[in-house]
């Protein structure tokens, strides 16, 4: 079989890369597991050879780095030429670059960056994933009004109306952007680091609850302490809470730790900010839950991973949630926005370990059918050859 030429074009992470990229690795602060994962298993499969585009902020120039078959390029960001010209000078850069592989197809992952718009008006065979839903985020909380989420959400539409094969990572996609869609739908699951699955969870011994997102009132972080607040005051039931994400909104973030003082919790939350997959892994590890209080989620990979884990999950039924974690099994589900309901969701969970136990172990069961890189790695190439197939066919015509 000849072997197939793919130009993955996505955010992919650099801290594998920092002798090669001349970076500290305590400043790294993007890892993308989802895109790293998929791509480290596609790179063993024979017959497929992988060239990632993707940028940099912390170079001045382009690097390409190499590692058996997969090539990465990093393109260095100039953020003035990006915002003066709305990311028409990546777009420049990556269509040079393709012009160089000359690849059989380009991937582009993610409507909430460039690449899929990259990969769509580059005039080669086009796989397109669709990751957040910038549309519906940006009508849900709109941003300001020069803004990336702006922008994406502006390009979204045209992007899928263009994508001869989009991959849908849960069914919320293709509800959220149906009618845009004129090209083939394969539906796909993100796939989840390894390093997760070799977690062993220990809830019986531990009460803390994790938090992962990034600061912003979008994930909800405001409510899991009103629900803290609650457990506290009527239960006299208080827990470690370990918050994990960057801050992304600052203004936020200073209204939670208020409020966190104000009903006495704040020495029961720690802030880590960024962390890498292994650690955060350790933490869902040694925790009883996992809460996701999001008012928006396409898939919310946090909670994949703390079943891989062995943790239950008690999120918002919202967006792609209620396909990822299953009410009554893998956690519980509750209304966006209600604190009582989640306060009383965390409650029964805590005072019931052999609860935990079930739970956890029905969702490790469940994410190990399900999002295993080399499973999703697979569905993915054969998508892959799809789209070449069809080129090849339309060539020979």
């Amino acid at each position: 079989m000849k072997p197939l030429t793919v130009a993955i074009l996505c955010n992919y992470p650099t801290y594998r890369f920092t002798e090669e990229l001349g970076l500290d690795r305590n400043a790294i602060r993007r890892v993308t597991t989802w895109n790293d994962s998929l791509i480290e298993a596609m790179s063993g499969i024979d017959g497929l050879r992988i060239h990632v585009i993707t940028a940099c902020a912390g170079i001045n120039s382009p690097r390409t780095v190499n590692r058996d078959n997969l090539r990465v390029t990093y393109l260095d960001m100039p953020r003035w030429k990006n915002a003066f010209t709305l990311f028409q000078y990546t777009r420049y850069r990556a269509a040079r670059l393709l012009e160089k592989i000359q690849p059989d197809l380009v991937h582009g992952i993610g409507t909430e960056h460039i690449w899929p718009y990259v990969a769509t008006h580059s005039g080669l065979p086009c796989v397109v994933t669709i990751h957040g839903v910038m549309t519906s985020i940006v009508k849900k909380h709109p941003p300001r009004l020069l803004s990336k989420r702006r922008l994406f959400a502006f390009y979204e539409p045209r992007v899928v109306r263009r994508a001869g094969h989009l991959i849908a990572i849960n069914p919320y996609i293709v509800e959220s952007l149906g009618k845009y869609i004129h090209g083939q739908v394969h539906n796909i699951e993100n796939p989840i680091n390894n390093c997760y699955f070799k977690q062993a969870s220990n809830p019986p011994d531990n009460t803390s609850v994790v938090f992962i997102g990034g600061i912003e009132p979008l994930k909800g972080l405001h409510i899991l302490v009103e629900a803290a607040g609650i457990l506290m005051q009527e239960y006299s039931l208080s827990f470690p809470l370990h918050i994990v994400g960057p801050t992304l909104d600052k203004e936020y973030e200073t209204g939670v730790r208020k409020q966190l003082e104000r009903y006495g919790l704040a020495d029961k939350a720690r802030f880590h900010g960024f962390i890498f997959p292994d650690q955060l892994a350790e933490i869902y590890g040694n925790a009883a839950l996992l809460a996701v209080p999001s008012f928006e989620e396409s898939f919310s990979m946090c909670s994949a991973e703390a079943m891989a884990c062995g943790i239950p999950v008690v999120a918002s039924r919202v967006g792609g949630i209620p396909n990822v974690v299953r009410d009554g099994e893998s956690g519980t589900l509750v209304e966006p926005g209600d604190a009582r309901a989640l306060a009383e969701a965390i409650r029964r969970f805590l005072e019931d370990p052999q609860r935990r136990k079930t739970y956890g172990e029905q969702g490790r069961q469940i994410a190990e059918k399900r999002w295993r890189p080399t499973v999703i790695a697979a569905q993915t190439v054969d998508v892959y050859r799809q789209a070449a197939s069809v080129q090849n066919r339309s060539t020979e015509s």
